[in-house]
């Protein structure tokens, strides 16, 4: 999905890989803000869980990136 389109300036760290936490530590700063985000929003929820368990403050794009896309181009609100 990542290469069929992603949110400008995302970094892919998949929730289901065995690594991801680790990932995740060298590659996000837990003094910012983390914005995570899928295709539907299940495994973004996941993700998002996961990262506040280990101190980042998150917020998850409930919707996921077809509904962020919508709105984008204005056919949503």
């Amino acid at each position: 999905m990542f290469k069929a389109g992603h949110i400008e300036g995302a970094i892919l760290i998949d929730v289901t890989e065995k690594d991801f936490l680790a990932k995740a530590d060298s590659l996000l700063d837990k003094s910012r803000l983390v914005a995570v985000y899928c295709r539907s929003g299940r495994r973004s929820r996941r993700a998002a869980e996961m990262l506040v368990e280990k101190g980042y403050t998150v917020h998850n794009l409930n919707e996921g990136y077809h509904e962020w896309r919508l709105y984008q181009e204005g056919k949503k609100t």
